[in-house]
């Protein structure tokens, strides 16, 4: 009798044979999701609880990446926007209630390297630094917080290195994470890592990913964001769209994050009715699958 073993192999070696169905895919990454760990994992994850992902890196770090944006746009100075500076100024004298959680999940997505490169600030220096700031700030009549006068030259520092363009980054990157799915399925022997014909699956592997990424959602402590796949500059993404709720005028802005970046050009992998479509920021999407052909079609 054959093994889960021998049928994930089996599909394995008909996606490497040329052949293009996504259930093969589908199977393959959902037992995989419980032999290894990073995006496969994450992946299968997502493909198990598409309706509500509350849980995983990626999740943890869109979270982060959106509750800064709710401290930041309701702590910004909305003259100072430029074409350098689309999204305004973070004001340190008038920072919104949620000052404290807003800014901690910035620091946690910001890279050490990064921060370091900015501030010459040690990364194992940062957070004893980031909490004697923050503990520093007074409320205001408004409701709001002030740090102005209040921090030493090494705290204005990190702060101001905080606010640099670390944003809309995104969370995962289509080379990264088919690489980590090469290496999966290597190390639990469904293939030879050194196999020529693994590159040409790159490309499905990587439309495989945006599509199962499409129409799930993110639960991030009060914050529902949206996953949707687009046409982003020409090429094949994945983006995070989510309401949030701030201190500004009108109470709510609509915010769009990155959460899968792929360099897989539009117009090779679908029609241009389907890329229109998808490049449009303003209309509900349809759902998309991939055909047999390997191109991305609207259902």
């Amino acid at each position: 009798m054959s093994t889960i073993e021998d049928e994930i192999s089996a599909r394995v070696e008909r996606v490497l044979s040329g052949k293009r169905r996504s259930d093969d895919l589908l199977k393959t990454v959902l037992w995989l999701r419980f032999q290894c760990a990073g995006s496969v994992k994450e992946l299968g994850h997502f493909l198990a609880h598409f309706d509500a992902k509350d849980r995983g890196a990626p999740t943890k770090e869109m979270t982060n990446y959106f509750l800064y944006m709710k401290t930041f746009l309701g702590s910004r100075d909305e003259s100072a926007i430029t074409p350098e500076h689309i999204m305004g100024v973070f004001k340190f004298d008038d920072m919104s209630p949620d000052f404290r959680a807003g800014l901690t999940a910035r620091f946690q997505n910001v890279k050490g390297i990064e921060l370091y490169k900015t501030t010459g600030i040690p990364i194992t220096e940062a957070p004893r630094i980031l909490e004697t700031a923050l503990s520093k700030a007074e409320l205001k009549k408004n409701g709001k917080y002030t740090l102005k006068g209040k921090c030493t030259n090494e705290e204005v520092k990190l702060l101001q290195g905080m606010m640099g363009n670390f944003g809309d980054r995104h969370i995962l990157n289509a080379d990264e994470v088919f690489k980590e799915f090469v290496s999966a399925l290597a190390e639990n022997g469904v293939v030879d890592a050194n196999d020529p014909r693994i590159q040409s699956v790159k490309e499905f592997y990587s439309l495989f990913v945006a599509v199962s990424l499409n129409n799930s959602k993110l639960n991030m402590g009060g914050i529902e964001a949206d996953l949707e796949l687009l046409v982003i500059e020409g090429k094949v993404k994945v983006m995070a769209r989510a309401i949030i709720y701030t201190s500004v005028k009108g109470g709510h802005i609509f915010h769009v994050a990155p959460i899968y970046w792929t360099d897989i050009m539009a117009e090779s992998v679908m029609d241009g009715q389907t890329q229109a479509h998808l490049s449009d920021l303003k209309i509900p999407h349809r759902p998309v699958e991939i055909d047999e052909f390997g191109r991305l079609v609207l259902i």
